[in-house]
C-alpha cells in the first residue's frame, strides 16, 4: 500500500509540476511551515540579468538567501526589484548589478513584487497574508494592507499608480487605494488566484487561477469592471491550471501560462496561451518548455514573450509566428519568475538552486 501511495504521489508531481505541489502540500499552520523550513537544507536564490538580443548573461545578482519568487523592472531603466522566500525585497542596479537596497518587513516569504509606473513605490505580497507598499528609495513601509486569509500570491499597480490589486491563496482578489491604504472592493476569484493585472486603461482587472486540490478541473480567467464591480468575462481553460496573466493587443487578448491536467486527468503541455477575449478562443499556443511554466512577461510593444519554467530555462518567443527564438541557459534550478525591461533590451529571471 505504501508503494502504491508513493507511485500515485510521483505521478501527481509529474502532472501538476513541482511548484504546484509546493502549494498543494503546504500546511495551513504557519508554525509548521517554519518547522519544515528549519528541517530543509539551505537554498540560495538565483537572480540573473540577461541581454535580451544575444542571451548573454550580464550579471548573476547575489544576495537572496532563498528562492527568488518575483522580479520586476523599474520604468527608469536603472533598477530591478526582486522578492524571495527569505522574506526580503531587494532593489538592484541594472548598470552595475550591485544591490541598492534590502527591504525587510514581511514576516514570511515574499511571493510577488511590482514597481509603480513612476518608480517611486514598490508593492509586494507574501506568505504572511499581507500586501505592503514601500518607498522604493528609502525602503520605508508606507502601508501594510490586511484582508487576505492566506498567502498573497500576486500583486500589481494600476497604470496611474493610484490603485493596487492583490490575489490570494484564499481565492479573493482585492482592490486597494494605494495612496491611502484602504480596501476599495473585493472580487471572488478561484480556488487559488495565481495572477492579477490591470487593463492598459486601468478600468478593468483580470485574474487567473484554479484549484490545485482538484487539478483535473481546468483553471480559468476572469475580467471585472473596476467601477461597478461586475464580472465582464469568464474564460475557462481547455485543461490545466493558469499561472500569471497579462493583456495583449491593447485589451483584446489575455495571455496566461497553462500547466497541469486536462479534464480527463491527462498531463497537458506546458504552454503560454493567447486568448481572444471576444471569441474566448486560443489564438496562439507557445509550446516548448519541458516542465510547467512558472511565469512569463510580454514585451512592452507586444512582439515578444519571455517565459520561465521548472525545466531550468528562460525562453524568448516571437508572438506573431509563435516560434521560440532563443533559449537562455544558466539557472541550476527551477526558474520561478521573469521580467523584461521597458526598452526590451534586458531580461531578468529568478528562481532557486
Amino acid at each position: 500500500m505504501r508503494r502504491l501511495i508513493m507511485i500515485c504521489l510521483m505521478m501527481l508531481i509529474a502532472a501538476v509540476g513541482l511548484t504546484s505541489m509546493r502549494l498543494l502540500l503546504a500546511p495551513n499552520n504557519p508554525s509548521k511551515i517554519e518547522s519544515q523550513k528549519r528541517m530543509m537544507p539551505k537554498a540560495f536564490g538565483t537572480l540573473i540579468l540577461w541581454d535580451a538580443a544575444t542571451g548573454q548573461e550580464l550579471y548573476a545578482l547575489a544576495g537572496h538567501g532563498e528562492s527568488v519568487q518575483g522580479v520586476t523592472f523599474c520604468c527608469d531603466g536603472k533598477r530591478i526589484a526582486s522578492c524571495s522566500l527569505d522574506c526580503t525585497i531587494r532593489v538592484w542596479s541594472i548598470d552595475t548589478g550591485s544591490e541598492l537596497k534590502c527591504i525587510r518587513g514581511h514576516t514570511r516569504g515574499v511571493l510577488s513584487v511590482d514597481f509603480s509606473r513612476d518608480g517611486e513605490r514598490i508593492v509586494s505580497g507574501g506568505q504572511d497574508a499581507t500586501t505592503r507598499i514601500w518607498d522604493a528609495t528609502s525602503g520605508r513601509e508606507l502601508f501594510c494592507l490586511r484582508g487576505h486569509d492566506f498567502w498573497v500570491n500576486c500583486v500589481a499597480f494600476s497604470p496611474d499608480g493610484n490603485q493596487v490589486v492583490s490575489g490570494g491563496q484564499d481565492g479573493i482578489i482585492r482592490l486597494w487605494d494605494a495612496r491611502r491604504g484602504l480596501e476599495l472592493r473585493s472580487f471572488r476569484g478561484f480556488g487559488q488566484v495565481r495572477g492579477v493585472t490591470f487593463s492598459p486603461d486601468g478600468r478593468r482587472i483580470a485574474a487567473c487561477g484554479g484549484n490545485l486540490f482538484t487539478p483535473a478541473i481546468p483553471g480559468a480567467m476572469k475580467i471585472w469592471d473596476i467601477e461597478t464591480g461586475e464580472e465582464q468575462d469568464l474564460i475557462e481553460l481547455n485543461g490545466g491550471q493558469a499561472t500569471g496573466i497579462a493583456f495583449s493587443s491593447g485589451d483584446k487578448e489575455l495571455v496566461c501560462a497553462v500547466s497541469g491536467l486536462d479534464i480527463h486527468a491527462r498531463p497537458v503541455s506546458n504552454n503560454v496561451q493567447f486568448w481572444d477575449i471576444g471569441t474566448r478562443r486560443i489564438t496562439r499556443n507557445l509550446k516548448g518548455h519541458l516542465r510547467p511554466v512558472c511565469g512569463f512577461a510580454v514585451a512592452p510593444r507586444g512582439e515578444h514573450v519571455v517565459s520561465a519554467s521548472e525545466d531550468r530555462t528562460v525562453r524568448v518567443w516571437n508572438v506573431e509566428s509563435g516560434l521560440e527564438t532563443r533559449t537562455f541557459f544558466g539557472h541550476n534550478g527551477y526558474v520561478a519568475c521573469v521580467a523584461i525591461s521597458l526598452d526590451g533590451k534586458r531580461v531578468a529571471s529568478g528562481g532557486g538552486s
